[in-house]
């Protein structure tokens, strides 16, 4: 259903892939270096690793506390001029995740503090090519807990 991988490249950009439904999304780690809620004044990859571990904590607090029909923004990609993000539809047990973008900048929301953010998207629109997956809550939280205790 999702992953994600904080990849094996020099430096922090485009070292952050998200994989949706089979469509794989690159976003950078610099915004996760410099959130200075964590580790103030460290900003190498070693810090990036253990803030997307924190950022996929947080994803997984949210979707555990999803209501029913309600919809959240787990964001990811943290750019100057706007963010991306995978928006969670819940509809009982079942879930639909999309990935778009809000114009949301990058630096108005720290990687270390998603709770605003979460609940906060008003414009999100989704990326053309962005596959709609369909799958359970169960299912999206296994998923996101893999991904971070691969970190």
């Amino acid at each position: 259903m999702i992953r994600v991988e904080h990849l094996a490249v020099e430096g922090i950009h485009e070292d952050l892939r998200l994989t949706l439904g089979g469509a794989s999304y690159l976003g950078d780690g610099y915004y996760l270096a410099l959130d200075p809620g964590v580790e103030p004044g460290v900003e190498d990859r070693g810090k990036v690793g253990r803030q997307l571990r924190r950022l996929l904590d947080q994803w997984i607090e949210a979707v555990e506390q999803l209501e029913l029909d309600a919809v959240l923004h787990l964001p990811f990609g943290y750019f100057d001029q706007c963010m991306s993000c995978v928006q969670v539809a819940r509809q009982g047990e079942a879930v639909t995740l999309r990935v778009g973008w809000t114009e949301r900048e990058g630096w108005s929301t720290l990687p270390s503090e998603i709770a605003d953010f979460v609940h906060g998207v008003r414009d999100f629109s989704a990326d053309a090519d962005s596959p709609s997956v369909e799958g359970s809550v169960a299912r999206l939280l296994d998923d996101l807990c893999a991904s971070r205790d691969a970190l």
